[in-house]
């Protein structure tokens, strides 16, 4: 499949690494000859795998639902994340380059794990690193993306993550500057840009 996708979309193999089992139906439009031809597809994920560039975090065992219609794919895939259960839903405009990226994800338990902690980009990493944190969290993450122009911008574009994290039963963490762990903590953590 990969081999076969037109030359404006071949980028996202690499921003997503898809994997898996998927059943495809496409729909071809045109008026009449010569008009341009409008694509529409759904895709019905079965057990698909990903891992999104900007937070190297892998999903697995996704199933459900990819539409595209007109320059809108919408999302709706569960699966797991932690052996316990995770939706993915919402918008992605204009797939591609200039994608305008609106996701949820939700997961009841996301464990803050060896993994967890590759994923996160190198600057967030060093601040998480402090708190040695551990034990897993029910998570709320809202993911926003617009491209970006000009000289010298990030291929990413404007990335916005935004995360609200209810600790789960067993978390604790042991801050650097006060080598003491703390344990059974509770509470809300949230995360804006």
């Amino acid at each position: 499949l990969q081999e076969r996708t037109p030359p404006e979309f071949a980028e996202l193999w690499d921003v997503f690494k898809p994997r898996g089992q998927i059943d495809a139906y496409l729909r071809l439009v045109r008026s009449k000859p010569g008009d341009p031809v409008g694509v529409g597809a759904t895709v019905e994920c079965r057990d698909v795998a990903t891992t999104y560039r900007p937070f190297l975090y892998p999903l697995e065992h996704l199933n459900g639902r990819l539409t595209l219609e007109r320059e809108r794919l919408t999302v709706n895939l569960r699966g797991l994340v932690g052996e316990r259960p995770a939706t993915m839903k919402g918008t992605i405009d204009r797939p591609g380059p200039d994608a305008i990226v609106n996701l949820d994800l939700e997961a009841e338990s996301f464990p803050i794990d060896k993994t967890f902690m590759t994923a996160l980009p190198p600057d967030i990493r060093k601040v998480v690193d402090q708190f040695h944190p551990s034990g897993s969290v029910k998570a709320k993450v809202n993911v926003a993306r617009r491209p970006l122009v000009g000289p010298m911008v990030k291929e990413e574009g404007h990335l916005a993550i935004s995360a609200i994290l209810d600790l789960n039963p067993r978390c604790e963490m042991t801050w650097v500057g006060l080598p003491y762990t703390v344990r059974n903590l509770t509470g809300r953590l949230e995360i804006h840009p």
